[in-house]
């Protein structure tokens, strides 16, 4: 077992495993994913255009899809955006699954719905719209069309332009639970303060450079996991991140290429 892979389990006792059906985890595009389980269907961060080029952009087809309320994208109950950078977020993208879904709900920060509001024709008395400003260093919890999400105070990482508001997750998707972060700061301390090791989230989903550098085993220990999924992974650093993560932890899955499924089975 490798040494990380040791190292957290060491420091947290998980619950005895149950057989269950698996998560559907669909990678749309940089760190978007749709999560399937239990007959509910949440997307994160998956309502963007490709409008940085160094970050992988959704698939035309899926994007289409996904903004028409077409098949295989037709029923969504949920979709959430961590934060309004334009490789996790585009107002016009948004804007048109609202206008051609009448039943999806939308979490986000409050800035980034100030940000939908601003920009498009998206009214800002709409009830499917739910702006979230959870406390410092806190949680805020919602139940959204029957879906329970925990929404963290995790703020972005270090950038050379103004900080935006950055927003984690923890969807419950029939017993399962998803964790998906956005551009979080990797800063043990802030996880630490949200207690993840008294009840460990089944799936992570994190920025590949979590997996890296002489920290990580202390970053990973804070955020303990079942399964781990590296995300933000650019076009052209795929060779090199799978290299750099081969072997590094158990139960590690990459996402690599958009429209990708993966099933990651049920542990509780």
């Amino acid at each position: 077992m490798p040494f990380l892979a040791a190292a957290l389990l060491a420091q947290v006792a998980l619950a005895p495993l149950v057989a269950q059906t698996p998560l559907r985890l669909t990678y749309l595009g940089n760190m978007g994913v749709l999560l399937e389980h239990a007959g509910k269907r949440v997307v994160i961060d998956g309502f963007h255009r490709g409008a940085l080029a160094d970050y992988a952009s959704v698939p035309p087809t899926i994007l289409t899809a996904l903004e028409s309320a077409a098949e295989p994208y037709r029923r969504i109950d949920l979709a959430l955006t961590t934060h309004r950078h334009l490789d996790h977020f585009d107002h016009r993208a948004v804007a048109a699954r609202l206008a051609a879904d009448s039943t999806i709900v939308y979490l986000a920060a409050r800035e980034t719905v100030d940000s939908l509001v601003a920009r498009s024709a998206v009214s800002a008395r709409d009830p499917r719209i739910r702006a979230v400003v959870p406390p410092n260093g806190g949680a805020a919890d919602l139940t959204l069309n029957g879906v329970a999400v925990r929404v963290l105070d995790l703020p972005h990482n270090a950038t050379p332009t103004a900080t935006v508001a950055n927003v984690g997750f923890i969807v419950d998707l029939g017993g399962i639970r998803v964790l998906h972060v956005g551009d979080a700061n990797p800063d043990r301390d802030r996880y630490r303060g949200h207690r993840l090791n008294a009840d460990p989230v089944d799936v992570a989903v994190l920025p590949y450079w979590y997996f890296l550098g002489r920290n990580r085993a202390a970053l990973l220990a804070a955020i303990p996991a079942r399964h781990y999924v590296a995300s933000h992974i650019g076009p052209t650093d795929t060779t090199k991140v799978s290299s750099e993560l081969a072997g590094a932890i158990d139960n590690l899955t990459l996402l690599l290429s958009p429209g990708a499924v993966v099933e990651l089975a049920g542990t509780r």
